[in-house]
């Protein structure tokens, strides 16, 4: 019978080969991967640039692939307001203004304008900002 610590010895040797056999294997891999996505890289680029020297448009090439190219309006997309999907916003009525420029109001709703916070940070009341009907 052989002796424990001689066994042990043997599997730690085994053990550090598989480690290093396992890193190896993991670069292989790593190599064969990138030298595959080259090798597909480079192909398309053949057929794209074959393809462009015959004058295909997209639309051909994409009938023949079965597939639809969709067309470039130009036209930015529509929000939903627009299309209909959902009612558009309703902003309320004015119910304060700025005494100095009277462009600017507000609703009442939502977080106050700066010029409001600086009316009422300088001792203005709310009310004294009221539109006037």
């Amino acid at each position: 019978m052989r002796d424990i610590a001689v066994i042990q010895s043997e599997v730690d040797d085994l053990e550090k080969q598989l480690g290093v056999l396992m890193h190896d294997l993991d670069q292989k891999k790593a190599e064969l991967k990138k030298a595959k996505d080259d090798a597909s890289a480079q192909a398309l680029k053949r057929i794209v640039d074959e393809l462009n020297g015959l004058g295909f448009s997209k639309e051909e090439l994409a009938n023949a692939l079965g597939m639809t190219v969709k067309p470039n309006s130009g036209i930015s997309k529509k929000v939903r307001g627009e299309r209909g999907s959902a009612e558009a916003k309703v902003k309320g009525n004015p119910k304060y203004q700025n005494p100095d420029d009277h462009d600017q109001t507000w609703t009442g709703m939502g977080r106050q304008p700066g010029w409001i916070k600086a009316h009422l940070q300088s001792g203005g009341s709310l009310e004294s900002l009221l539109i006037k009907s």
